[in-house]
């Protein structure tokens, strides 16, 4: 499911408020990754959009990287609704109005694992804007739920469900907030389910929407409550199974991961979570000193969120297949890439490079001239974040991919530099010449001239 990124300045004050308004009401599973399985079932032709729909469900995660000169922290906030009565009114074509209460608990995972329970409420909120669709794309101008929150647009993914009755709607959006040396970059994703008003909703629309706020009871539970809402839940899916069927096995698939609803089990995958994240950007914060002791320790923490909580996409395990030994090498030259959901390593030879002044501009191919490829160029002598890297990724079907346009975010570290080699990590999201974006989670660079 294609992702798009925005990017606007909020002060700090409006950025937390934004976090804890944010679209909220009955929740989905922590892994992000997994936010499609519950709801796939027999699809109606052509449904509509308009009329009014009321939210089931909803997951909200949201990412709050702080950089410092010396130091990142990582704050994780998840937030669901235990008690919602909101309403999403599509009035035509083009116009959408919102209206309603909701109560959100918010659990707050903070860099050293630690965790806060707390509360929201918000009564009377109303709002209208305006709407376009494209395919299976859609455009909000403004916030969904809160007209003050200075989001100028907001591009969805929707899906409709159970013969139309139901309406999945998926986002992610990036804000940034600046004051002096201090940048806070905010990643919110979420998805919201939401039930078509005016009809009686079938037997497997209700057995999904029981499914999912059972769901959403486990998703913050703490040790006191975890067995009974990963039990309720359990029982909730296989419900689902019976009444709705899982021709795909998604559902079979969700029920086996959670395993006997041990909390010991699955005490701390949003602990884990937070604590791989952070370890992540202590490893692209690097220099040549440290570089091997900090990718070591984002090995460890991946291996620990395996471990504790599974990989079931395989996500992590491609991260931790990249990071190989941990150690630079001056006798082989490559850039790795965690890319269209492999590891794929471009190899590099002097002879495929050029060092004119300052900059430099290198080329490394996968299997040979013609095959895929990965281009570098930037200004020689420049270190750590402030040596940007230009990359262009090139598909196998002639498809580039690459960064220099900056409309997402991209990050590189180079820990090595010069006139004798390049080494360090990237990360971010490309685009091709019709901004369409694809994630690269991980790329290492290591080249010797």
């Amino acid at each position: 499911m294609k992702r798009n990124f925005y990017f606007k300045r909020l002060s700090v004050l409006s950025l937390v408020f934004v976090f804890l308004t944010a679209f909220t009401c009955d929740n989905d599973d922590s892994d992000d990754n997994n936010q499609e399985e519950e709801m796939e079932i027999i699809e109606e032709e052509d449904p509509s959009l308009l009329g009014t729909w009321k939210m089931s469900y909803l997951y909200t995660h949201t990412v709050i990287e702080t950089t410092t000169q010396s130091t990142t922290d990582v704050i994780n906030i998840y937030i669901a609704n235990k008690e919602c009565d909101y309403f999403l009114t599509f009035e035509d074509e083009n116009s959408y109005s919102y209206e309603g209460d909701q109560t959100s608990n918010i659990l707050t995972v903070y860099s050293d694992g630690s965790t806060n329970m707390s509360s929201n409420d918000i009564t009377d909120a109303q709002g209208n804007g305006s709407y376009s669709v494209d395919g299976n794309d859609m455009v909000f101008q403004g916030d969904l739920t809160n007209p003050d929150n200075d989001i100028d647009e907001i591009l969805t993914t929707y899906e409709f469900r159970s013969n139309g009755q139901l309406l999945d709607i998926t986002y992610t959006y990036v804000q940034t907030v600046s004051e002096g040396s201090i940048q806070s970059i905010a990643t919110t994703s979420s998805r919201i389910a939401l039930q078509r008003i005016g009809e009686e909703a079938s037997t497997c629309t209700n057995a999904i929407i029981m499914a999912l706020q059972n769901k959403a009871d486990l998703d913050l539970a703490l040790a006191d409550d975890y067995e009974q809402f990963c039990s309720a839940y359990v029982a909730a899916l296989n419900d689902q199974i019976v009444i709705c069927g899982d021709e795909d096995g998604f559902v079979q698939t969700q029920i086996d991961s959670i395993g006997d609803c041990s909390y010991q089990q699955n005490l701390n995958c949003n602990q884990l979570e937070a604590l791989t994240q952070t370890a992540f950007l202590n490893y692209q914060d690097a220099n040549a000193s440290n570089y091997a002791a900090l990718c070591n320790a984002y090995r460890d923490a991946l291996q620990d969120q395996i471990n504790f909580c599974g990989d079931a996409s395989g996500a992590l395990q491609l991260l931790l297949d990249a990071l190989g030994s941990c150690q630079t090498s001056n006798s082989e030259s490559y850039v790795k890439l965690v890319i269209d959901n492999a590891v794929r390593t471009f190899v590099f030879s002097p002879t495929n490079s050029d060092i004119d002044g300052n900059v430099y501009f290198n080329f490394c191919f996968e299997n040979g001239s013609n095959s895929p490829y990965v281009y570098l160029s930037g200004n020689l002598n420049v270190y750590n974040q402030t040596g940007l890297v230009t990359i262009i990724y090139r598909q196998a079907d002639g498809t580039e991919y690459f960064n220099y346009t900056q409309n997402f975010p991209f990050t590189s570290n180079l820990i090595q530099n010069d006139s004798d080699g390049l080494k360090g990590t990237i990360y971010g999201v490309l685009q091709d010449e019709f901004n369409n974006a694809l994630q690269l989670p991980l790329g290492i660079i290591n080249i010797n001239y």
